[in-house]
């Protein structure tokens, strides 16, 4: 099992530092952003209103106020406010909104959270929704999983799997509708739901941006020198694995001051700083990504930090994949300290 899960890790990391480079020409940022022609890479798109019909050969990730996408990619990473999916092709689809609208796809596995959802689409594979209102209105061939108060099952919907739902959730099913089972849960025993991920996710995003204000604006030598790192693989690849060691090692060092009466103190002080470094280790990952794929496309480096910061805690919100992006972020974080840490040390001396 360990050498599945270092295998796993080396080969997420081999997979990162390509879609880094590529992503480097692929970045769209506005207030209007429209794209038509054909991307050959990652693609990252930011604006108030954001229209995108050009196929992806990748995954395309879109943050925006009001999004309409009618493309053909790998994977979608979507979040904003007024969100519509028509027309779109792609395997999975992973959308965070207020109003969220798919109609006309084709897509294998649909992960939603969001006030409002209606879907008038065909989904290959499952569904998992969360929301105030879901309407279905379309065919899923797997299981739709709901967490909602209100449900509504159109006459033209078709779930040849399993509709699981809460049962306090106020249910409608249309007499045409075909729904192969249903099965029902006490909607306040789960806390793993989508929609109480993603309000743990959000108000976790708004403090850690605060902080990262705050260090951005007192702290700009530490940023300065960030900017500065070599992005060879070689060098990104030492601070993964300096990063992996920090988290690893310390912790056993700690414990080991704590059996003896004068390695206390100092064993409470490395654990608090430990624990510090931890939360905040994702505020030099995202600012070493956004400065190296954003700089040239955005100036300020608040928004530089609040669009990369944000990438990252919409991608950890992935199944499976999302925790190994936040055990990559975790530990290239505590890197990065570490580097600038042992940079100072040796000024100094």
């Amino acid at each position: 099992k360990m050498k599945k899960k270092i295998i796993s890790f080396l080969l997420l990391v081999l997979l990162i530092m390509p879609v880094m480079t590529k992503a480097e020409n692929n970045f769209h940022a506005g207030d209007d952003i429209k794209q038509t022609k054909k991307v050959e890479a990652t693609n990252f798109s930011a604006g108030n209103n954001v229209n995108i019909t050009s196929e992806i050969d990748g995954l395309n990730f879109v943050a925006g106020n009001n999004v309409t996408l009618s493309s053909t990619q790998d994977h979608i990473i979507v979040a904003g406010n007024n969100i519509n999916l028509k027309e779109v092709i792609t395997k999975d689809a992973f959308v965070a909104g207020n109003w969220v609208t798919i109609d006309s796809s084709s897509i294998r596995d649909l992960y939603v959270a969001a006030s409002k959802i209606r879907i008038d689409s065909n989904i290959d594979g499952n569904a998992y929704l969360s929301g105030e209102e879901v309407i279905i209105n379309g065919e899923v061939l797997g299981n739709v999983n709901i967490a909602a108060k209100t449900i509504r099952i159109g006459k033209n919907a078709s779930i040849q799997g399993t509709l699981n739902y809460p049962k306090e959730s106020k249910m409608s099913i249309s007499e045409n509708a075909e729904v192969a089972k249903k099965k029902t849960y006490e909607a306040n025993s789960s806390n793993d739901t989508i929609k109480d991920m993603m309000i743990e996710n959000v108000a976790s995003f708004a403090s850690l941006l605060l902080i990262a204000f705050i260090l951005l604006a007192i702290a700009k030598p530490f940023f300065k020198k960030i900017e500065k790192l070599d992005g060879k693989d070689s060098n990104i690849l030492k601070l993964f694995l300096e990063g992996l060691c920090f988290l690893v090692v310390v912790p056993i060092i700690a414990l080991v001051l704590l059996i003896t009466i004068i390695g206390v103190p100092l064993s409470l002080i490395m654990i608090a700083i430990y624990i510090i470094l931890i939360y905040l280790s994702f505020i030099p990952t995202a600012y070493y990504i956004g400065n190296r794929l954003l700089k040239e496309k955005i100036e300020s480096p608040y928004l530089n930090l609040t669009i990369t910061l944000l990438g990252i805690y919409i991608l950890k919100m992935i199944p499976i994949v999302g925790g190994y992006i936040q055990f990559l972020s975790l530990i290239f974080g505590l890197g990065i300290f570490l580097k600038v840490m042992k940079e100072n040390i040796i000024k100094k001396k």
